[in-house]
């Protein structure tokens, strides 16, 4: 009607982007008011305190050039095609659908294929999460928990300790000392050398029952022995790199050259995070060995205690108050478990895959909504065609097929498209750890039906209405 009316192509093109644009800007009005709405739930997934200030002139500017682009990007396209119609063939509804779509069909494909990236990255995330969390740490983790204190204690005050819980059995099972403990600090790699080879391990000084109160396995040998003050346990790493098979009573030199006797081989434990794998390391009940020169005293940074699984809070409890009694002079900071301690070194990675997921829960919303659209226009485009073939004989669940198999197709390739870019993604991301799930193909497939399955709800819900209309509704002006 407007070009009937002698309006130039120009006059369309400018009205076609005036109004892009305005609902673009409308749109930004809108996307800052749910931000600003959202912000706190945000901030409480991150925690992270994001403060954005919308009255400022950097964001007044941000969002006019964000409105005016996307107004001009969305726009220019379909201005250019109007501009181009013929008043008579647009007036005759001969109006010509030149490539059937494609670009809105590519973009339906595009946008999924980003859903699909995001679904299986922020799956694969929160596996990989999981099993770093869920792993055998070597220890009974979930059972220890580490007393952070002012000071250091010597070993007669950790046999008050292990002393006072023997005279009142409850919830703590037992008591150690340690320095460093696993998952926190101590010492830099010391070496230990043979006839033959050197090797740099990392070293604990821990009190003579630390293997029975941290559940740690004794592989070959024995534990620590009163008797043998220079016996060592090697972790197998360490071991492996000696030769296990005649390592028990041989003597190695050690740190500060005094000599050390293997007595026993350990299971590996973790004393680092996922990232890194288990290196090579020995316990001993000497500072002689374990320690710098500078630093060799019988002193311990770190107390643990064992607890009764039965009742943990009530447990820690008890820690506290035996703390109270024993060690008063002592100041107590905080109780931590070993196992959440390490899970917590996690916390970014939690994050991000936090956000991944509500990033992808997002995008899928939108595909689906431009899906929506697509299917509208198809669907009203193609009346004339499903009124026939209802009165062909043709039935509901027959057109639904009909148009889910045509979009399906779509869903199936952004797919394709997304499964090598989100395996290359997360092929990088995994580098990271030493210790990693394996991605799996099922993953994949179970990410792209659930796409796949929330694409053809959108799909049915719009095709069914047009499947149920009367055909003489559909025919009546042919």
């Amino acid at each position: 009607m407007i070009r009937a009316r002698c309006a130039t192509r120009h006059q369309l093109s400018n009205q076609f982007l005036a109004e892009a644009i305005v609902v673009s800007l409308i749109a930004i009005v809108v996307g800052m008011g749910l931000a600003e709405v959202l912000r706190p739930t945000f901030n409480a997934v991150v925690h992270q305190e994001l403060e954005i200030e919308w009255l400022s002139v950097e964001t007044g500017i941000g969002a006019l050039a964000l409105a005016l682009m996307v107004g001009v990007l969305s726009g220019l396209y379909p201005a250019q095609i109007v501009a181009r119609l013929h008043p008579v063939r647009a007036l005759s509804r001969k109006t010509p659908q030149p490539g059937r779509g494609w670009l809105g069909r590519g973009l339906i494909v595009v946008q999924f294929a980003l859903s699909a990236v995001l679904v299986v990255v922020a799956i694969t995330m929160a596996r990989q999460l999981d099993f770093m969390r869920t792993k055998d740490l070597g220890f009974d983790g979930d059972q220890i928990v580490l007393v952070a204190h002012k000071g250091d204690l010597n070993p007669l005050q950790i046999e008050r300790l292990a002393d006072e819980i023997k005279s009142r059995p409850g919830f703590v099972q037992g008591v150690t000392g340690a320095w460093p403990a696993p998952g926190f600090g101590g010492f830099s790699p010391m070496p230990i050398r043979s006839d033959e080879n050197v090797l740099r391990t990392k070293p604990f000084y821990v009190s003579p029952n630390f293997l029975s109160v941290m559940g740690i396995e004794v592989l070959s040998g024995q534990g620590f022995d009163p008797n043998r003050p220079h016996g060592v346990l090697l972790n197998e790493t360490a071991a492996h790199f000696f030769g296990p098979e005649d390592l028990i009573g041989r003597t190695l030199t050690g740190p500060n050259d005094e000599p050390m006797t293997v007595i026993g081989i350990v299971k590996d434990f973790h004393f680092v995070d996922m990232r890194h794998t288990v290196g090579p390391a020995f316990l001993t009940t000497s500072p002689l060995i374990s320690k710098p020169r500078s630093r060799q005293t019988d002193q311990f940074k770190y107390t643990l205690f064992r607890l009764d699984r039965a009742d943990l809070p009530a447990a820690v409890e008890e820690v506290k108050a035996l703390w109270k009694r024993v060690l008063p002079e002592y100041e107590l900071w905080r109780v931590l478990f070993l196992d959440e301690s390490f899970a917590a070194r996690y916390w970014e990675e939690q994050r991000v895959g936090v956000v991944t997921g509500w990033m992808s829960a997002v995008a899928i919303a939108i595909s689906c909504m431009g899906l929506f659209g697509l299917v509208a226009l198809a669907t009203v485009r193609r009346t004339k065609e499903i009124g026939i073939r209802k009165v062909l004989g043709a039935t509901t669940s027959s057109v639904l097929l009909l148009m889910s198999r045509e979009f399906g197709w779509l869903v199936v390739a952004a797919n394709v498209i997304a499964w090598p870019v989100a395996y290359f993604v997360l092929n990088r991301w995994l580098a990271f750890y030493a210790y990693r799930i394996d991605m799996g193909l099922g993953w994949f497939v179970l990410a792209g039906v659930g796409v796949l399955a929330v694409a053809l709800a959108t799909v049915s819900s719009q095709t069914w209405l047009a499947a149920r209309t009367n055909p003489a509704d559909a025919l009546r002006y042919e």
